[in-house]
């Protein structure tokens, strides 16, 4: 289990769908940090504070998958928190 009992299951599933997206890195670094800012303050983030997590985001030169995997993770999560 992950953290606030969200399934490694629902992440994979959901990561998987993430990747079939026609995105390119620098797409999906975004859609990552717009995610994290959300689940961190519960709105949709500026576009200047979604920047400068992405360039935070893009420094790490993850894995694509681990990018789709931590989309995946934010995005559940923050469901999760919100009861979306």
């Amino acid at each position: 289990m992950s953290s606030n009992n969200i399934s490694y299951k629902k992440i994979e599933e959901l990561a998987y769908k993430i990747s079939q997206n026609d995105l390119n890195y620098e797409q999906f670094v975004w859609k990552l940090a717009k995610n994290t800012l959300k689940l961190e303050n519960g709105i949709e983030p500026n576009q200047d504070l979604i920047r400068e997590i992405a360039q935070t985001i893009n420094s790490q030169h993850l894995p694509l998958e681990k990018l789709h995997w931590l989309i995946a993770e934010k995005i559940l999560l923050y469901k999760n928190k919100f009861k979306y």
